[in-house]
């Protein structure tokens, strides 16, 4: 017998493991390489992605200042700054890391709302929602559900900032609808984003994100933390204590990951499908991409945070340890990237959790 928290966790892998199936059943795996300006520095960088098409955006857009010039290329070549290839999960490497597509996260919610009422920067945060009218409704109706696919699901998953595997279809959304709740924050009369509620007595799950027109421009000024506030205010108000807090991409710096962030959050689960990332010539380019963008990777059966420095970077900034320090982790691992380019990462520190 499964006790609530296990069954809230399992629930949550059967839902990865659903976007997983999904992207399985559609023909997409290329092998590119790309090559473009680094996001941060401008140097140049070359990628090499061997993988379903539709995760490239998301890489193209962590990685690069532009859109990247895009070529085919067949079999693994090896000869990129980083190698980036789709697979499971198995024994990695002193130089190979494994990140999952994608991570989930459980929220405490009584601790949550007790420790925002004593918190400056949610006292400054009401008071922006309450200038910018925002509000939060509540719909349970098969019809409501069915106009939020069509308006608000479907355009931002399907759209250039979303990610077509979160997509559920809208059979799927209209079902069980009488232990479903819409969440829609509205600024004005006017809805902008929300997400769906499922509930399990005292537990729920988070998914389904939207966003008008699936613009993510109507969703600025603080709109999703706004709904992030408003929900968690809504749960507690119907006496749940725990919310699995849906799905995502295992970078300490994506904005959705950095939404959920709270001392009362923690990371749960992971699935077992993701990107190998090997690093192959350490060029300005590739290091500026590996100090900025700190990630979540596979230890054993558990999950770690790493974290890169250089002789530009040599310590982490506090601001930056802070958000890496996410209860549910192993430890995070920091590493020394290599003054020359053919050199080797070395591990330089970790700190347990």
């Amino acid at each position: 017998m499964l006790s609530d928290q296990q069954s809230l966790v399992v629930r949550a892998k059967q839902y990865a493991r659903g976007v997983v199936h999904r992207l399985a059943r559609r023909p997409g795996a290329v092998g590119r390489r790309l090559k473009g300006l680094e996001r941060t520095c401008s140097a140049p960088l070359c990628i090499e992605y061997q993988g379903d098409s539709r995760h490239a955006p998301y890489l193209e857009a962590l990685a690069f200042r532009r859109r990247p010039e895009s070529e085919p290329v067949s079999g693994v070549q090896r000869e990129a700054d980083l190698l980036v290839t789709e697979g499971r999960h198995k024994r990695a490497g002193d130089d190979r890391f494994f990140i999952p597509f994608w991570i989930g996260t459980e929220v405490d919610i009584t601790a949550m709302v007790q420790q925002s009422r004593n918190s400056k920067a949610a006292r400054e945060n009401q008071y922006r929602f309450r200038r910018r009218a925002f509000s939060l409704t509540v719909q349970r109706q098969p019809e409501q559900l069915a106009r939020y696919f069509r308006t608000m699901h479907h355009p931002y998953v399907t759209g250039p900032h979303g990610d077509p595997g979160l997509l559920l279809s809208e059979a799927e959304m209209t079902a069980a609808a009488a232990n479903r709740e819409l969440l829609l924050l509205c600024a004005g009369d006017v809805p902008v984003c929300g997400h769906l509620l499922d509930y399990r007595r005292d537990q729920a799950t988070i998914s389904a994100p939207g966003i008008r027109d699936g613009d993510p421009r109507h969703a600025r000024n603080g709109a999703l933390r706004a709904l992030y506030h408003f929900t968690f205010r809504h749960l507690e108000q119907r006496g749940v204590r725990r919310a699995h807090l849906g799905l995502s991409r295992p970078f300490f710096d994506d904005a959705a990951l950095q939404l959920k962030h709270h001392p009362s959050t923690r990371v749960t689960d992971s699935t077992g499908h993701g990107l190998w990332l090997e690093p192959r010539r350490y060029n300005v380019g590739l290091k500026r991409f590996l100090v900025r963008n700190p990630f979540i990777a596979r230890e054993g059966k558990g999950l770690k945070g790493v974290v890169f420095v250089d002789d530009f970077e040599p310590v982490v900034p506090q601001k930056r340890m802070t958000r890496l320090r996410l209860a549910g982790l192993n430890a995070i691992e920091l590493y020394r990237l290599p003054r020359v380019a053919e050199g080797a990462l070395t591990c330089v520190g970790r700190i347990a959790l």
